[in-house]
């Protein structure tokens, strides 16, 4: 156990890199903070468009840390940032605020596939997107509903080595595996 003196400002989302710095995303700073193994801070993440960074992930293979930007409810930019893991940004994914393929609406949380596929919990939609590395809609997962497939509000999302998809939806309590 290994407290932080580090004051962060909400923290919501956790990765580690192949170095073991450690990201964290603080909704409120609207910044990720990147400590060291000695959990110094090396360098903090922002942009001007970031609004509510959420959940993150790392692709390691790529050098990519994708946040998820859920935004707020008065706001047309709810997306995922996608920055170098020294803090540029290189692109946005998302169609904007909606409902349309490849629209979001309150994302949460990422996941990156072996082929750099990004899975998109795209929490009020009631669905998970799926994104190309270079940000072109895929596919989606789900729909709204109460039947096996369906979600509510699905937050977090995880992928394993089998390309199994798995899914939390706090809105009916459980997870499904695709």
């Amino acid at each position: 156990f290994a407290p932080l003196s580090q004051p962060f400002d909400r923290p919501f989302g956790i990765g580690i890199d192949n170095a073991e710095n450690i990201y964290v995303s603080e909704q409120d700073g609207k910044r990720i903070t990147v400590l060291n193994r000695a959990l110094q801070v090396v360098r903090v993440i922002t942009h001007p468009s970031l609004i509510r960074p959420a959940g993150l992930e790392l692709d390691r293979g790529r050098g990519r840390l994708y946040v998820a930007d859920p935004s707020r409810q008065d706001s047309p930019d709810h997306s995922v940032k996608v920055f170098d893991l020294q803090g540029n940004l290189l692109r946005t994914l998302g169609n904007g605020r909606g409902s349309c393929d490849g629209c979001l609406l309150f994302p949460t949380f990422v996941a990156v596939d072996y082929k750099g596929n990004v899975y998109v919990s795209n929490t009020l939609n009631a669905r998970i997107d799926v994104f190309d590395p270079e940000g072109k809609f895929l596919k989606r997962i789900g729909e709204r509903g109460n039947s096996y497939g369906m979600f509510d509000k699905p937050k977090g999302v995880a992928l394993d080595s089998f390309d199994n998809v798995y899914v939390v939806d706090s809105g009916w309590s459980n997870v499904q595996i695709f």
